[in-house]
């Protein structure tokens, strides 16, 4: 089994697991632990995108106050 302290949040892995139990192309228990490894991956590293977005446009509107005054 996924030793779960390798990974930062453990809901999300769980659903990454089942997501990549419903990808009929995998063939074997290690591909399903890759595929949802992936998955896991690529949605912290949106989360991570989006929070740095949410940043930069919080900057963004507090520079343009800043410049209307």
């Amino acid at each position: 089994m996924v030793n779960s302290e390798l990974f930062e949040d453990n809901e999300l892995l769980s659903k990454s697991m089942v997501a990549a139990s419903k990808v009929e192309f995998l063939t074997n228990s290690e591909e399903l632990f890759l595929y949802a490894k992936a998955l896991y991956e690529a949605t912290l590293w949106g989360r991570k995108i989006d929070k740095e977005r949410a940043k930069k446009i919080k900057r963004e509107r507090i520079a343009a106050l800043l410049s209307e005054t």
